[in-house]
């Protein structure tokens, strides 16, 4: 058995075993992770010339308010059948990992909550919001309106995305080539696309996942002025015939100042790993600083970090860092560290099952 990255001439096989396991659209859903842009970071089990288990990243970056990190999103890990319980992915997970560190990303997202993740030290992890609003009538004088997407309102959302204060970084590119693999239908569910308007200007988007067979409908991304966006769900739940949809958003989102409906706590219905503590927390560091400036790091490896809360010195390893920093939860008592913990965590996170949904 072979392991190593993917070539070009093992792409088709890499699609195909993942289209095999999964669904026929996976090449056109997931144009980032299977472009040939990233062979790199297609880790591969061989058996001879048969490409036989897989696990695919896409790095990219994660922009919170002061700061930001490099994270990877894991993707189409499988098996063919004839090779399952070798635990051929386990090896290609760890491969993976090592690849992730030299490029010193510190932070994974796994598209599930397998036991494989668990083992691998994955935690189905966050704090999010979540709405379920239901049907209602519409606005009849609305201050919004909104219109169907057109190619030419690519640069358009692009730029209401970038003025997201929580975010994936995306180029240009990245966002075209998410935005069109995205929203590429299932046989289960459309995603569609609008344009939010005020006074005829645009003023945000809306991308849906509308639900053939079930009375129900999500948001998948959504972007730019926040009235707009509450104004129009009773819209689009007329529009789409459905009685209700479910929307996630951080917890220091602006909409809650423009929402008074209640919400659940969620986590981020993806499995994290914090792959190397001292390339987290230097990258977080200035956040953190923002709002509690008595922090320093004293030590920091891959899997330990010391820091100096107020004077206090406080030691953490993987997991209790990281149910610290994406639940805001901690097994220390002392009183300062759990002011500490209250002021600056959770910390600040996009819905991971947006367009970069990997």
């Amino acid at each position: 058995m072979q392991f190593k990255s993917a070539s070009l001439f093992e792409l088709d096989q890499v699609i195909g075993l993942s289209i095999e396991t999964f669904k026929p659209n996976m090449k056109e859903q997931f144009r980032l992770l299977f472009s040939s842009d990233n062979l790199q970071h297609m880790m591969i089990a061989k058996d001879g010339d048969k490409v036989v288990s897989e696990v695919n990243y896409y790095p990219s970056r994660i922009v919170i308010p002061h700061a930001h990190f490099k994270v990877a999103s894991i993707g189409s890990v499988c098996t063919a059948i004839d090779y399952r319980g070798q635990k051929l992915a386990s090896k290609l997970l760890l491969m993976a990992e090592e690849k992730m560190l030299e490029e010193k990303i510190s932070l994974i997202i796994i598209s599930g909550d397998l036991g494989i993740y668990e083992r691998f030290g994955a935690r189905d992890v966050g704090h999010m919001h979540q709405f379920v609003t239901e049907a209602k009538k519409p606005v009849d004088h609305p201050s919004y309106t909104w219109r169907h997407f057109e190619q030419k309102d690519l640069q358009l959302m692009y730029d209401l995305y970038q003025k997201e204060d929580i975010r994936f970084e995306r180029s240009f590119p990245e966002f075209e080539a998410l935005l069109w693999g995205q929203t590429y239908p299932d046989t289960y569910c459309t995603y569609p696309i609008y344009i939010l308007m005020k006074d005829s200007v645009p003023v945000g988007y809306m991308i849906l996942s509308v639900y053939v067979e079930d009375d129900l409908m999500k948001i998948k991304e959504f972007a730019g002025n926040r009235d707009a966006c509450i104004q129009m769900i009773p819209d689009f739940l007329k529009v789409h015939h459905k009685s209700k949809i479910i929307w996630v958003v951080s917890p220091s989102d602006p909409i809650h100042s423009k929402c008074d409906e209640k919400f659940h706590i969620i986590t981020q219905r993806a499995t994290l790993k914090i792959i190397h503590l001292g390339y987290f927390f230097s990258s977080i560091e200035p956040y953190i600083q923002h709002l509690y400036q008595p922090f320093q790091i004293i030590e920091s490896s891959q899997d330990r970090i010391v820091l100096s809360i107020k004077g206090r010195r406080i030691q953490l390893n993987q997991e209790q860092a990281l149910k610290m920093v994406f639940n805001g939860k901690t097994h220390l008592r002392n009183k300062e560290v759990l002011h500490f913990v209250k002021t600056c965590f959770p910390i600040p996170m996009p819905w991971t099952h947006n367009l970069n949904y990997q």
